[in-house]
């Protein structure tokens, strides 16, 4: 679990305390993930459509876009309670 989630808590109580709660909400966390993922496909795949290309701000909706894939990658990577990050 990233330390993000707990680095607001003052004590090692409530950082446990804190942390069960997290773990606890592992399916939700789960669905979560799974919908980001698919949030970030739909994204990608309008970005790869031809008609994207016809616009004269492609290039702003382009990078645009990829703010938004960043940003959900980063949320994705907090809902893995798997992975050790300090």
């Amino acid at each position: 679990m990233q330390s993000a989630w707990t680095k607001h808590l003052k004590t090692p109580e409530e950082k446990e305390k804190f942390q069960s709660a997290i773990l606890s909400a592992r399916p939700v966390l789960e669905r979560l993930k799974e919908i980001i993922e698919e949030t970030d496909k739909a994204s990608a795949d309008a970005l790869l459509g031809m008609s994207s290309y016809e616009s004269p701000s492609w290039a702003y909706k382009a990078a645009d876009n990829v703010g938004y894939r960043r940003a959900l990658r980063s949320i994705k990577s907090l809902t893995n309670l798997d992975q050790q990050k300090d």
